[in-house]
């Protein structure tokens, strides 16, 4: 099973640098446009890694290797699922959203008051803006964050990973799977712990792995215990003065 982790596209708050920041912002225009590259390029690019794998002398380097998404796994928050849209517009995949992929901190902000939260998009505006996703029933008539939580702390970040990257390995094991290709569309900081999870390395404040906007990194997982990590960070669809 191959596991694709993708960065959602420039949000408002990564334009902003943090300085008016919203607790769920949307994609910005650029953030669109990077998004629309992206989901263009899945559908046309050649998958070099499935070309590399083959003998010297196989007559089959010389066909274009698609990349072949079978599914899409995507985090509730505004910014991840406006990306998955550019996905799946382009790729007519199955398209899920997984709760448990959400930015650490969740949704909140920081007021005068002290740390407020918030509980998402409910499921009825889920539905109607995405009407092609397939919903858990965490995501309810009341939303999908639970606002007395307030901001997440970076252990609930890190368990949320450490769950996640166990989901993926049994999901491998499944000989059913064994020709997926999945896109899981999250976000840089819980994409950075996830690494760190599926690497087994401790979590640390000390290393971590660089994410751009819609910034792809990739796994082949060759049952529940073997993987190969492919790339990290790889921006090759996205024009230079795109890059953020």
């Amino acid at each position: 099973m191959r596991v694709t982790l993708v960065r959602h596209g420039q949000s408002q708050n990564n334009a902003n640098r943090e300085r008016q920041r919203q607790h769920d912002p949307e994609l910005t225009k650029l953030g669109h446009e990077q998004a629309r590259i992206l989901g263009e390029w899945f559908a046309t690019a050649q998958d070099i890694e499935e070309i590399s794998d083959m003998d010297a002398h196989d007559p089959d380097r010389m066909t274009p290797a698609r990349a072949r998404i079978t599914r899409i796994y995507v985090s509730p928050m505004r910014r991840a699922l406006q990306t998955a849209k550019h996905l799946q517009d382009a790729l007519n995949v199955p398209t899920l959203v997984w709760t448990d992929i959400h930015e650490s901190g969740g949704l909140y902000v920081h007021t005068p008051e002290g740390v407020r939260g918030f509980p998402g998009l409910t499921r009825e505006k889920m539905q109607h803006d995405f009407p092609k996703y397939t919903l858990p029933d965490t995501v309810t008539q009341h939303g999908w964050y639970d606002p007395s939580r307030g901001e997440e702390d970076v252990f609930g970040c890190y368990a949320r990973a450490t769950r996640v990257a166990s989901s993926l390995r049994s999901q491998a094991g499944d000989a059913a799977n064994r020709s997926e290709h999945v896109l899981l569309v999250s976000h840089g900081i819980f994409i950075n712990a996830l690494i760190h999870a599926l690497l087994d390395n401790l979590p640390s404040e000390h290393t971590y792995h660089m994410m751009y906007n819609t910034g792809l990194t990739r796994f082949d997982f060759v049952d529940d215990r073997m993987m190969l990590v492919r790339y990290v960070n790889r921006i090759m669809h996205l024009p230079p003065h795109q890059v953020t």
